[in-house]
């Protein structure tokens, strides 16, 4: 009997969804879609014309969230115990957050220990948010698990890279960059970077058909480096603030972007590490259909497959 599960990715300027279908052990991707979102505040209406177009009717489903709707915290708490941890974890996040803690949805995984405690990362989102996402979604999908959409990706990366454990993920979208510092297999650092407001008033780029179409490679070229300059800095205050000297030792790249031809290496150049691409369907072995392949994009599709693969083993870190 086969299992179905279903990844819905909220991005920032589109939401895109994977179905998979599990018959025993082998994998098939049974569909996959991309469609544009204009009103982030209200995701829900798009995301039911996904559900729509993709057929969905039953089975497992992971929705996953950009970091733009949530605050990420890195906290040091005198703890190993993780109740003692979720106890306390509200009157930490009190005092950095501007909203009432009471008005939010708190969750975190531990990022390392220490003689002192837990250095954990915490993630909130407003209750309200969910609510009204969770609501609008009635009749059209019901999500099992709701999570930070770079978390599952993150997972499937530290799955398939157990040999080369220190590393730095860049999920590079059309508005910002996603980075994630991966130092023994723990993701240790969240940063959404934000591209130039050049970037919107002159795109450089624009979706045509679901690829992305360069107008202007030069000014992406300048683009690139100076995401690179802000991830040096974060890197930089990071291992300041942690007092450790483990830095990354290559990148690895996904996301809507790095289809382009020359991203890879124009961040390799800027950040001076090896840059690979990650293609999750490859690493699982998962079979594509010829009618579906004619749409598949592996950069594009990674992060909706790890929320799809999440629903099938439905063991959410966060």
């Amino acid at each position: 009997m086969s299992k179905k599960s279903l990844g819905i990715d909220i991005g920032e300027n589109q939401v895109t969804g994977v179905v998979l279908e599990q018959h025993g052990k082998s994998l098939v991707v049974a569909a996959c879609l991309s469609l544009p979102l204009t009103d982030q505040l209200d995701p829900a209406p798009q995301v039911r014309l996904l559900c729509q177009q993709l057929d969905w009717q039953e089975g497992a489903c992971v929705c996953g969230l950009p970091l733009s709707v949530l605050s990420v915290r890195n906290l040091s708490l005198p703890f190993h115990d993780v109740k003692k941890i979720a106890q306390a974890l509200p009157f930490e996040l009190e005092e950095q957050l501007i909203a009432s803690i009471d008005t939010l949805i708190t969750d975190f995984f531990p990022g390392e220990t220490t003689n002192f405690g837990s250095l954990i990362v915490a993630f909130t989102a407003e209750k309200t948010f969910l609510g009204s996402l969770l609501e609008g979604l009635k009749g059209a999908a019901d999500p099992d698990i709701i999570t930070p959409a770079a978390v599952s990706l993150v997972a499937q990366v530290i799955s398939h890279n157990r040999d080369n454990k220190d590393l730095l993920l860049l999920f590079a979208d059309l508005h910002s960059m996603t980075m994630v510092l991966i130092l023994g297999e723990r993701p240790l650092l969240f940063r959404r970077i934000s591209y130039p407001e050049q970037v919107s008033l002159q795109p450089p780029f624009f979706w045509d058909n679901g690829q992305v179409v360069v107008t202007d490679m030069e000014a992406i070229e300048q683009y690139i480096q100076h995401l690179c300059g802000s991830i040096e800095q974060s890197l930089d205050y990071f291992h300041l603030e942690r007092q450790t000297e483990t830095r990354p030792k290559r990148v690895v790249l996904t996301g809507p972007l790095a289809e382009l031809e020359n991203i890879a290496e124009l961040i390799a150049s800027s950040l001076h590490l090896p840059v690979e691409k990650f293609d999750l369907l490859s690493a699982h072995k998962i079979r594509c259909p010829e009618d579906v392949c004619t749409q598949w994009q592996s950069q594009r599709f990674n992060q909706p497959l790890s929320l799809a693969l999440l629903g099938l083993d439905k063991k959410a870190g966060v």
